[in-house]
């Protein structure tokens, strides 16, 4: 009995082993006919049937699995591919195949981080240029441009001649700097756009970008160099030849951006903004100018009779700064109150900084006999400028010296300064306080408002007067306005009120009316 079974057994064995050995065959065939069907005939429901008809016969089979996941990529069938492929590298997670047809599926859907994560797993099993372009592409999808060009960097180094891993690198580190300029982090926009000069000096669209961020930081030097820079490697670019001269506008040198404006609208006549800075700037860059200038004062004072102060003036200017000659005429209303002044103005430039210089001399007793003044200016951070002041007045056998200055500051279109001046003679103390805003409109457009206190060795009008009124008190307001007129005439008016102490005690009001009339050729 015990033999007949084991017979039995050993006949059932056989018996399976050769349907299993009959079945592989099959197997293979019904594989063959699938990808006869995916790749010849592109019939993919037929092979969808018959690669399912297999993994009936062979449920483990990988590269029927793997097929399959193919076929429902092909057909759309996301989700089921999905479970196809999946099934593959959970096999075998170094199937390459089944690991790119992954990747395309989800980019496709367009979930990029899964993307990244299948392609993170190949790169693990190969070092392919090719997977490394596309994880670069998903993390741009994504917008993580920092790690996309991070990602490049190692490629680039090996390959720097590969010109497509350049425009790719530069192309990322581009929009990394486009997405910091729409947060204004201007720093991390430097940051990438320097980067891109960096390998590519002549780079177009950086060189722009980097001139608008220093124009709009109001760090005009800087700009200008990325204009120099672009025209550099665009000697006929409009864009440039256009930002070089308004930059130089903006730089308070109108004579270069004149010159600058003829060449762009004769190079490119149609160029509309160029030919409005050309007319804007032709005022601006005029050399010579003359004009002239009489204040009116009156008084709420009994007996006292009107003042009147007049100027005729020639001012040149020039790449260094301007100088200036001055006659003024005055007449105070009473015997010999009537006399001469002679003075000269320099605004010299060095660098960054400029000078004010001032001499005014006269032999008339309504004028002080010697008047000098000194200031140095220079420009602080974020549209500061601040000033250092020294006045000197020799006036009725006295001699006066003030110390002072000023702080100034423009927010937007308008300009604030504050002014306060200090005078000792003798145990006295005199001090002043100015306190000036204007509200531009266009560059030589503007109105304005003055407020002080005290007694200004500043005061033209007055300067007779500084030696007995120094350390009295008063207060004054004034509002006035410039407005140019055509390209070349320049009108200002100005009226004060003083309320000025005379003595302990005894006050006065003081109205002004100022005229002044300019002519620039």
């Amino acid at each position: 009995m015990k033999f007949v079974n084991r017979f039995i057994s050993t006949i059932i064995c056989i018996i399976t082993v050769t349907c299993v050995y009959a079945q592989k065959p099959d197997v293979d065939q019904l594989l063959k006919n699938a990808i006869y069907e995916t790749n010849i005939s592109r019939d993919y429901p037929k092979a969808i049937k018959i690669a399912n008809s297999a993994l009936a016969i062979s449920p483990d089979y990988l590269d029927v699995h793997l097929i399959l996941g193919r076929l429902y990529m092909l057909t759309q069938r996301y989700d089921e591919a999905r479970n196809q492929l999946q099934w593959v590298i959970n096999k075998d997670p170094s199937q390459l195949d089944a690991l790119n047809y992954l990747i395309n599926i989800e980019s496709e859907t367009k979930n990029w981080q899964q993307a990244i994560h299948y392609i993170d797993q190949a790169l693990k099993y190969s070092d392919s240029k090719v997977l490394i372009f596309k994880k670069a592409g998903f993390l741009e999808a994504d917008k993580q441009y920092r790690n996309a060009y991070l990602l490049l960097e190692p490629l680039l180094e090996k390959s720097s001649q590969d010109s497509s891993i350049l425009k790719t690198y530069l192309s990322l580190r581009m929009q990394a700097a486009k997405t910091a300029i729409q947060l204004q982090n201007w720093h991390d926009a430097r940051k990438e756009l320097t980067a891109v000069l960096d390998k590519n000096p002549g780079n177009e669209e950086a060189l722009t970008q980097l001139y608008d961020i220093e124009t709009a930081s109001k760090n005009y030097d800087s700009a200008l160099s990325y204009a120099d820079q672009g025209l550099k490697y665009y000697p006929e670019s409009v864009n440039f030849l256009f930002r070089k001269t308004a930059t130089l506008a903006s730089m308070n040198r109108p004579f270069e951006a004149y010159a600058l404006a003829k060449v762009l609208t004769a190079r490119y006549p149609d160029h509309l903004e160029g030919r409005k800075l050309l007319s804007d700037l032709y005022g601006i860059s005029r050399k010579n100018r003359i004009g002239v200038s009489y204040d009116y004062t009156f008084f709420d004072q009994d007996g006292v009779k009107p003042w009147h102060y007049g100027s005729i003036y020639y001012i040149r200017e020039g790449k260094f700064g301007s100088v200036s000659g001055k006659i003024n005429a005055a007449n105070r209303g009473f015997a010999g109150g009537r006399g001469y002044q002679f003075e000269l103005d320099s605004y010299p430039k060095h660098g960054k900084s400029y000078s004010f210089i001032n001499v005014a001399y006269s032999n008339a007793i309504i004028f002080p006999k010697l008047r000098v003044a000194y200031s140095y200016f220079t420009g602080l951070s974020k549209s500061w400028e601040g000033e250092l002041a020294l006045r000197y007045i020799h006036a009725n056998k006295l001699n006066f010296i003030s110390y002072g200055g000023s702080i100034g500051k423009y927010l937007g279109s308008y300009w604030l300064n504050f002014r306060p001046f200090f005078t000792s003679d003798q145990g006295n103390t005199g001090k002043s306080f100015t306190f000036t805003t204007r509200k531009y409109l266009t560059r030589e457009n503007y109105y304005t408002l003055i407020l002080g206190t005290g007694s200004s060795p500043d005061d033209r009008s007055r300067d007779l007067l500084f030696s007995s009124r120094y350390d009295l008190n008063s207060y004054r307001g004034s509002l006035g306005f410039q407005h140019l007129l055509g390209q070349t005439t320049l009108i200002g008016l100005l009226g004060t009120v003083n309320n000025q102490e005379l003595a302990p005690g005894k006050w006065r009001n003081e109205f002004d009316f100022f005229i002044n009339l300019q002519r620039k050729f």
